[in-house]
């Protein structure tokens, strides 16, 4: 688990002011996998220029910019601009102002590739939290 809030420290003084309880900032990975593709197969390309890695990241739902600054993290550890401490106590210790006060770049788009999505069909029978508009079918029809 991770916390990556994009604006934290705003948003708790807008949400502390207005008596709002402070949105949840954590959010469960259920699977993150270096270098494989589908059933264990490598996928490489053949570049001179650069290495390329996939990693699979799959979750429920993500938090803006979540997986660019974990991107971000990864490319210092490779290049040796973060030590395996740093990565731990950014782990332990999910507190999203850590990124900043740490000067922790977010990873830049180009070169992230979003290669599918996945809804549960179960969301489109029952949506949770159903939501009943003020105007039904019925009554949208008619004022069309």
């Amino acid at each position: 688990m991770a916390s990556f809030y994009k604006h934290p420290e705003r948003a708790r003084r807008k949400e502390t002011l207005h008596n709002i309880p402070f949105k949840k900032t954590w959010k469960n990975l259920l699977l993150i996998q270096v270098g494989a593709v589908g059933a264990g197969k490598a996928k490489t390309f053949e570049n001179d220029l650069y290495d390329y890695v996939n990693i699979s990241i799959v979750s429920n739902s993500f938090l803006r910019e979540q997986i660019r600054r974990m991107m971000s993290v990864i490319t210092a550890y490779g290049y040796g601009r973060m030590d395996k401490s740093t990565i731990k106590y950014l782990l332990e210790r999910p507190k999203p102002s850590n990124f900043f006060d740490m000067d922790i770049p977010v990873a830049p788009p180009q070169g992230l590739f979003l290669t599918d999505v996945v809804y549960d069909p179960s969301l489109y029978m029952r949506p949770i939290p159903y939501f009943n508009n003020e105007l039904n079918s019925a009554e949208l029809d008619d004022k069309l």
